[in-house]
């Protein structure tokens, strides 16, 4: 009798069990998150991550207005933001975690007739990022920053002259990129208009210029 009880369960339990887990993967599949990964989709994550509103209320408007010069701030102390984008005397390496993601991005768009045009976006970002980097700490890994997978895990630091020099130069690569692109997909902020990327990394050039300009 005893044998026949534990020969029950045995076989209730495994019953349950499979009756349990027959489905588990369609139940446990979440409808709304991609299960792969397209190069708009990254472009959308790298651009949110670089150009949000870290608190959306009107000091950050404000901060916005008073670094790109549209406006001035009148008062008995200086804003550190009219003229250096921060309070703190401090700096990171944050943003060049987004460089792994431009390089998929770029990987995944092979085939895509918008592949220059990510080509483009990458270039620009790594420019972007390094000059507000530079602005914050001199000397940074440049050149060599985001081969962690090339084996170069920790690159070398470039004098603030040559960090200048390489933004330059990949700033004009990602216009002539834009230029010879197409309309792309994921873009937040000037809708994938191609031309208007290529015009930006123009006038990018423009600032970084009258950054190491002599007065």
């Amino acid at each position: 009798m005893k044998n026949f009880k534990y020969i029950f369960l045995t076989v209730f339990t495994l019953v349950i069990l499979n009756s349990c887990t027959k489905k588990f993967d369609e139940l446990n599949t979440n409808p709304d998150v991609p299960t792969s990964v397209s190069p708009d989709l990254l472009a959308t994550s790298v651009l949110r991550s670089t150009f949000r509103f870290w608190n959306p209320n009107p000091t950050d408007w404000g901060t916005a207005q008073l670094f790109a010069k549209h406006c001035t701030n009148v008062s008995a102390g200086g804003n550190p933001y009219q003229y250096y984008g921060s309070y703190y005397p401090y700096g990171g390496f944050g943003w060049y975690q987004n460089l792994t993601s431009t390089k998929r991005m770029v990987e995944f768009a092979n085939g895509n007739p918008a592949l220059p045009s990510y080509e483009g976006l990458a270039l620009f970002l790594k420019a972007y990022w390094g000059y507000y980097i530079t602005l914050d700490m001199g000397d940074i890994p440049y050149s060599e920053a985001g081969k962690a997978e090339d084996g170069i895990s920790q690159p070398k630091y470039d004098k603030q002259a040559d960090v200048f020099d390489g933004i330059l130069a990949d700033l004009k690569e990602a216009e002539l990129k834009f230029a010879a692109g197409v309309n792309f997909s994921g873009d937040i902020m000037l809708g994938g208009n191609a031309v208007k990327w290529s015009r930006l990394c123009n006038a990018f050039q423009l600032k970084v210029l009258q950054t190491i300009s002599k007065k």
